[in-house]
């Protein structure tokens, strides 16, 4: 299976910068090949049901929800930041047209219980505590976990190596 994502992200024409909504918006080249491999990774595997943590403003679910429409996507954002940019308003507008939730003051421990996904997205961002207990806690709710990050955070990566 992992052999076939990949083979799909090498085929794989996502581009976020090509919907209209999204013309202005200038991505690096991390970001890019974040979304394409995440399009590839949904694509590839057709999932229904996703839920989402993120510490970071996030790209994420339009990758995901493009790839497959009538999936249902729950997220919770635990950044302590608010983002109120116009990339951020254009994202909010362009995921209405599917079913996402944005769950983010809400006790997110409710879905994770008794509950099954076919993948849970944890996107690091800035490092939080709160990273090590929900990877724990979501083992048992999937066989898919995704944990990403945009590579401009080195307090992350430096977290992890010691």
């Amino acid at each position: 299976m992992i052999s076939k994502i990949f083979h799909d992200y090498e085929l794989c024409e996502y581009d976020l910068t090509s919907k209209p909504l999204f013309k202005n918006i200038r991505l690096s080249d991390n970001i890019y090949k974040s979304l394409k491999f995440k399009y590839s990774i949904a694509k590839s595997l057709n999932f229904k049901k996703y839920l989402e943590f993120r510490f970071t403003n996030n790209y994420s679910p339009v990758a995901f929800l493009d790839a497959t429409p009538s999936s249902k996507y729950l997220s919770f954002n635990l950044s302590n930041e608010v983002s109120n940019d116009s990339l951020s308003s254009s994202i909010s507008k362009y995921l209405k047209k599917y079913k996402f939730e944005n769950l983010s003051n809400q006790n997110y421990y409710k879905y994770l219980k008794n509950q099954n996904y076919d993948l849970v997205h944890i996107e690091c961002g800035k490092y939080d505590s709160k990273f090590y207990e929900l990877l724990f806690e979501s083992l048992k709710c999937t066989d898919w976990i995704l944990v990403s990050n945009y590579y401009e955070d080195t307090e992350f990566f430096n977290e992890l190596k010691h």
